[in-house]
């Protein structure tokens, strides 16, 4: 990206006075400095060619944020126009020919979407991200000559950039890269991500003023959804009325009644630490033990951890206090308890665990191994920064047994079906040769998917289930190697194969025959560690 970024110009478009906020939204605080410092310090590690600090009108402040981070301080020439005057006079005084329009209020922009939208620029004399369905006119690529429409719209009394700009080129893009803090409300989105960027392991609480608020079944949903996108959860969970965790007559139930403090037990498939104390430990601190975990859950009456998702079902008060980032709300009374937060808090049916899980994705933040939670897209290795395809270097990965399990369907009439129970088909026995394809196929991974490593795998076996009501045979591949990369593609591989092996072997008698369902059952080992559909 960097060199394709050294021939454009930044426009980072600072307004003033927010509507919606009450305030100057520049100078809101987001952890150790404010929404204006952070946006001109995050762009000012790009390589563009030119920075430019757009504002409606010069203050000594301003002069000395874009004097301390190199840009040049750019005031309108037209007062209160809005970002369109901004963007205007950026375009009419730099020497670039095209330059990325940026909000000052996007503390998380991602950067890293500029080479797709560099990819559009012949094609138009804007470029603009279309991010869940709105177009972001103030994160995307403008070529100069659009000043002079800018120019013409503001002399007509037109301010709106969408109406100005015509015909852009739009490049559908995530909707993470493009938050703005527009109100209060994402405001606390925003601290609260914040806050677990600078964690070793992101944390969200799940709170709620009385029991009965089903703040456990709340969870279990959340964590089986996020599960579902590939992260690996923990669960901490507060108790008022003390625990036991151990089974009458094991050696660790007979080892406390002895009189020990403290036991520990180990495992291959885990290990756990019960200590008596006087005191209760700080969620925060306790979920500090967890390894190789994605997110901690904590589930919690009055001991949440910033930030946290607050849940209300009719009993007592909501929580609703500075560390409380979105408020699920249901039963009587819901509709009146999320109205009156008005713009100070975002607001959702208890129910809607779709947008708890999207809430606890961006709140995660961004992972420095992994790339944005939200869509659980994680970072494309794939691809370079210019955009290139590449092979992804393993070299300096270590090595690990490796497992991976995928599985597929096909349906067929009765008559193939028959052929096939029966061994009567032309070809011989369909799940015999349907078996031997998938595991040829899944040694030669590699020579049909262009990118994948060749592996030497230790294991693949391939199982049937036959389901007769329905003229269903459920194909399952098991994969094993011991290696630096897993073994994902190779399990899908040869349940791929072995599918259209049976296609192959009956189409005399259905060429109807429908694939699907074929999917990644679970993997096992590696950095990521386990993935359970």
């Amino acid at each position: 990206m960097r060199e394709e970024v050294r021939d454009i110009a930044l426009l980072l478009i600072a307004g003033g006075r927010s509507r919606r906020m009450g305030e100057d939204k520049r100078f809101l605080r987001l952890g150790e400095e404010i929404l204006l410092a952070r946006a001109l310090r995050r762009a000012a590690a790009v390589s563009f060619r030119e920075r430019f600090l757009c504002v409606e009108a010069e203050t000594e402040s301003l002069q000395a944020l874009a004097s301390r981070y190199g840009y040049r301080l750019l005031v309108d020439e037209r007062g209160g126009e809005g970002p369109a005057e901004g963007l205007r006079r950026g375009l009419s005084v730099m020497n670039s020919e095209w330059a990325l329009a940026l909000s000052c209020d996007m503390p998380f922009f991602d950067f890293g979407v500029l080479p797709k939208l560099l990819a559009h620029r012949g094609n138009g004399r804007a470029v603009i991200p279309l991010a869940g369905g709105r177009r972001q006119m103030l994160a995307g690529l403008y070529h100069r000559a659009v000043a002079g429409s800018l120019e013409a719209a503001l002399d007509k009394g037109e301010r709106k950039l969408a109406k100005i700009v015509e015909e852009p080129v739009l490049a559908e893009l995530s909707e993470e890269a493009f938050f703005n803090v527009n109100t209060p409300a994402d405001l606390r989105l925003a601290r609260g991500r914040l806050a677990n960027e600078a964690r070793r392991v992101p944390m969200l609480s799940i709170v709620a003023p009385a029991s009965g608020t089903g703040k456990t079944t709340f969870l279990e949903k959340l964590i089986g959804r996020l599960s579902a996108r590939g992260l690996r959860i923990a669960a901490v969970k507060s108790d008022a009325h003390g625990f036991s965790l151990d089974v009458e007559g094991k050696d660790t139930d007979r080892f406390q009644k002895a009189g020990a403090v403290g036991v520990a037990i180990s495992s291959p498939t885990g290990w756990m630490v019960l200590e008596q104390a006087q005191a209760r430990k700080e969620l925060s601190e306790l979920a500090g033990k967890l390894e190789n975990i994605d997110l901690i859950l904590t589930e919690s009456r009055t001991h949440g951890t910033f930030p946290a998702l607050s849940l209300w079902r009719g009993k007592g008060e909501p929580i609703t206090g500075s560390d409380v980032a979105a408020l699920f709300a249901g039963g009587e009374g819901a509709e009146e308890v999320r109205l009156a937060q008005g713009d100070a808090l975002a607001t959702y049916d208890l129910n809607d665990l779709e947008e708890a899980e999207r809430f606890a994705c961006f709140l995660m933040g961004k992972r420095k191994e992994e790339g944005d939670c939200m869509e659980q897209e994680k970072r494309l290795t794939h691809f370079n920064d210019a955009g290139e395809a590449i092979m992804v270097d393993v070299s300096g990965k270590a090595e690990t047994d490796r497992e991976a399990v995928a599985s597929g369907k096909i349906t067929m009439n009765e008559a193939a079906f028959a052929a096939l129970r029966e061994g009567t088909s032309k070809k011989g026995d369909v799940l015999g040769v349907a078996r031997i394809a998938g595991i040829m196929a899944s040694k030669r991974t590699s020579e049909a998917i262009p990118l994948c490593h060749p592996l030497p795998l230790a294991k693949c076996s391939i199982d049937f289930a036959e389901e007769p009501a329905t003229r269903t045979v459920t194909a399952r591949a098991r994969v094993k190697t011991r290696g630096v990369t897993g073994v994902e593609m190779e399990a899908l591989h040869a349940v791929s194969v072995t599918l259209l092996s049976i296609y192959d072997m009956l189409k005399a008698v259905d060429k109807r025959m429908e694939l699907g369902e074929i999917h990644l059952e679970e993997k096992t080992g590696g950095k990521s560690g386990t993935f359970r559909r």
